[in-house]
C-alpha cells in the first residue's frame, strides 16, 4: 500500500502527519497551505457579497459574474507639499532646457474601452498612477517642447493621493490626456485587460474585488454607470 504523501512536495508522511492532515511539516508547504486557506476564506467572504448583491439588487448576473482581483492600495489624500511643487518645477524646466526631439506622441489605440473597463479604474483609484510620483509624471522632453513648464504647474492640485504623483487628485488625473505622457495614455493593467475580456465576450459585468490576504477590503460591481459598491452581508428577509 502507497505511503499518503504531502499533497504539495509530495514527500511520505509519517501517521502522525497523516493524523493532522495532509500536508508535511516543510516551511515551504506550510505557506503554501497557509496560502490556500487565506485564499478560500477571501473567496468565502467575496461569495457572500455577491449573495447580498444578488438580493439587495434587480441585478441576477451578479452571481455568475466573471471576478477580477485588483490590488489594494490607499487613496488617502494629502496637501500637496511646497517641496514637492518646487522639487517637480526645478524637473520640469530642467528638462525643459535640455535638446531633445519635439516629436509626435507615440501611437496609443483609440479603441474606447469598455464601460466596465472604465468602471474598474474608478474603483481602483489610480494604483498605476503611484509609478508616475518618483518619475514626475513621465513628462519628457518632447511634451515639454509642446507645453510649457508653467502650463503643467498650473495643473497641479493642491490635494493628491498620498505618496502617488503629482497629478493624482481626488477625482484622477488632473491632466487633460494631450498634456500626459505616452506612458500614462497608453498603460493598462493586468486588471483593465481581465475586465475589457469580459466585457468584449458579452459579460454585462464584472465583479472586482480588493482584498487583504483572508478577506476582502472592498468589490463593486462594475458596468455601465460606474462602480456599484457591494454590500458586505446578506440583509435579513
Amino acid at each position: 500500500m502507497k505511503a499518503a504523501a504531502c499533497r504539495f512536495c509530495g514527500q511520505p508522511l509519517t501517521r502522525l502527519l497523516q493524523a493532522r492532515g495532509d500536508t508535511c511539516r516543510d516551511l515551504d508547504c506550510l505557506r503554501a497551505q497557509a496560502d490556500e486557506q487565506a485564499a478560500a476564506a477571501r473567496d468565502a467572504d467575496l461569495a457572500q457579497r455577491q449573495r447580498a448583491a444578488a438580493r439587495a439588487w434587480p441585478q441576477a448576473g451578479v452571481l455568475a459574474a466573471p471576478v477580477v482581483w485588483l490590488h489594494a492600495h490607499g487613496t488617502r489624500l494629502a496637501p500637496l507639499s511646497a517641496a514637492r511643487r518646487r522639487e517637480h518645477a526645478e524637473h520640469l524646466r530642467r528638462v525643459a532646457a535640455e535638446p531633445g526631439d519635439d516629436g509626435a506622441a507615440a501611437a496609443v489605440s483609440t479603441a474606447p474601452p469598455a464601460p466596465a473597463a472604465i468602471a474598474a479604474c474608478t474603483f481602483c483609484g489610480g494604483r498605476c498612477c503611484r509609478e508616475g510620483a518618483a518619475r514626475h509624471a513621465f513628462i519628457d522632453r518632447r511634451l515639454l517642447g509642446r507645453f510649457a513648464p508653467e502650463d503643467y504647474l498650473a495643473k497641479l492640485p493642491d490635494r493628491h493621493v498620498a505618496e502617488s504623483c503629482v497629478y493624482h487628485g481626488a477625482a484622477g488625473c488632473t491632466l487633460p490626456r494631450e498634456m500626459r505622457s505616452d506612458t500614462c495614455n497608453g498603460y493598462v493593467c493586468a486588471a483593465h485587460v481581465a475586465v475589457q475580456a469580459a466585457a468584449d465576450e458579452g459579460a454585462p459585468g464584472v465583479v472586482g474585488a480588493m482584498a487583504d490576504r483572508d478577506r476582502v477590503r472592498r468589490a463593486a460591481w462594475l458596468a455601465e454607470g460606474g462602480p456599484r459598491p457591494m454590500p458586505k452581508r446578506t440583509p435579513r428577509a
